[in-house]
Order: C-alpha cells, then sequence, then structure tokens
C-alpha cells in the first residue's frame, strides 16, 4: 500500500492522533463500526440490553403490562403460577375491603412484618 493510501485509510479513523488509530471506524453514513471483535461484542450486548429496557419500558407504559412473572408477581397479578384474570382482581378488592386489618388480626407478625419491610 502506497503511502498515500495509508494516510487516506488513517483519516477515516475517529480520533486518529498521529498513531496508529483507535479500534473504531466511521462508516460512509456516520455510524460508527468496532473493528476490534471485543469491543464489536460489547457493542451487542449494549444494543440488547438497551432494546430490552426499552421494551420492558414501552409494555409497562403504553401496555400497562409486562409479561415476565416478576413483574405479574410484583403488581399482585399472579395466584401462584396462574394468571389472574378480572374477576379473581374483583373479588380480591371485594374481600379486601371487608376485611379485618392485619395488626388487628395479628399483632405481632405485623409487627414484624413492617420492622422487616421498613429496614
Amino acid at each position: 500500500m502506497s503511502a498515500s493510501a495509508s494516510a487516506a485509510v488513517a483519516a477515516k479513523a475517529v480520533g486518529h492522533s498521529g498513531q496508529r488509530g483507535p479500534a473504531l471506524w466511521r462508516q460512509a453514513d456516520g455510524r460508527i463500526l468496532a473493528v476490534h471483535w471485543a469491543a464489536g461484542r460489547i457493542q451487542r450486548a449494549w444494543k440488547v440490553h438497551r432494546w430490552r429496557r426499552q421494551f420492558v419500558q414501552f409494555s409497562e407504559v403504553q401496555l400497562r403490562w409486562v409479561g415476565s412473572l416478576d413483574w405479574l408477581q410484583r403488581h399482585n397479578m399472579l395466584y401462584g403460577t396462574e394468571l389472574a384474570d378480572h374477576e379473581d382482581v374483583h373479588t380480591w378488592l371485594q374481600e379486601r375491603s371487608a376485611a379485618p386489618l392485619d395488626r388487628e388480626v395479628d399483632p405481632w407478625g405485623s409487627e414484624r412484618l413492617l420492622e422487616h419491610l421498613n429496614r
């Protein structure tokens, strides 16, 4: 490769400072491409991580539902491992409104639970 050709290649490197050049190259459309395989793996992992975060956030905000067992359990939409339907939720809310308070039924257990939750 001639000196002028290698200078043209080096000029394409992002952040070139007279040294050999970093492992990143700018493509014609402006995207940055990782030349080193480890950097490429990191970029792919970041893209997947970002996509998952955006998917979960969209599902929670727009659809108001995320199809993971963890999310369903945190939002009290599971009974064991079975998905709760509208009738179940309505029944639970009805029973909860007429139920005595936990501290009236089991004062000792309620106190321990509150201590645990407030830690």
